[in-house]
């Protein structure tokens, strides 16, 4: 007769697996850079049985470059005969990826812009597409030029009206200046009747920024006389 029996062995003390992750792998707290890493890791026990398994790790740069004022010129004047006026400004962008930082700012470093406030507005985008934009400053042109009478007024002799005693005297007065929005007026309008005798007229020319100019004409009407006078020369105030 043969007995049979069946013996069970029981490792009461087991030895845990060895976790490791190999050399080449970025292991669990270091720094992997932007875009899709591949991580796998390797079990081994104490028999030197393993296992492996791999995961993606994906960084996305979710951080806009960042615009950074330098020397801003806040206030500048027209340019000679123009009525606008340079702008000058620095400006630059950083980012926390390397790779090219397109920066652009509207209007450009170094165009002209018309008299008065202006908003300069930029925006900075990353190789990942992430812009930021909304950040300006203001730049003020101001016009600081005279007008100037064109042509100077001449002296006007001119005879009496028939029967009257002075003459209805017409002149030009023109001013020009760089800006649209002069002015001049004159302290006797053209056409008007003046009085035998001299009588002087001023003109003063006044642009939109209250820049001004000024021209004395000497208006002399005498009966059945002639008088030459010196041609005024423009005085700037």
């Amino acid at each position: 007769m043969v007995l049979r029996a069946t013996i069970w062995l029981f490792d009461l003390n087991p030895v845990p697996p060895v976790f490791d992750v190999a050399q080449t792998q970025d292991k669990s707290g270091s720094t992997v850079s932007v875009g899709t890493t591949t991580v796998t890791c390797t079990a081994t026990d104490a028999g030197g049985s393993t296992a492996s398994a791999e995961f993606d790790v994906n960084v996305r740069d979710l951080w806009a470059p960042n615009i950074t004022l330098g020397d801003v010129m806040r206030e500048t004047a027209t340019s000679p005969g123009l009525c606008e006026g340079i702008v000058v400004y620095d400006v630059s962008a950083i980012d926390n990826c390397p790779g090219d930082v397109t920066l652009s700012c509207v209007p450009a470093n170094g165009s002209l812009v018309p008299v008065g406030d202006n908003r300069v507005d930029c925006t900075a985008t990353d190789v990942a597409g992430l812009a930021q934009s909304g950040t300006g400053f203001w730049v003020t042109v101001r016009d600081h030029e005279n007008p100037v009478f064109d042509p100077v007024p001449d002296d006007v002799t001119v005879t009496n009206d028939p029967g009257q005693c002075g003459a209805a005297v017409d002149y030009v007065a023109n001013a020009a200046d760089n800006c649209p929005g002069v002015q001049v007026v004159c302290s006797q309008e053209s056409g008007t009747t003046f009085s035998v005798g001299t009588t002087t007229v001023t003109c003063n020319a006044t642009d939109a920024s209250g820049n001004k100019a000024s021209s004395e004409s000497f208006v002399v009407p005498r009966p059945f006389s002639t008088i030459i006078s010196n041609v005024p020369v423009a005085v700037a105030v």
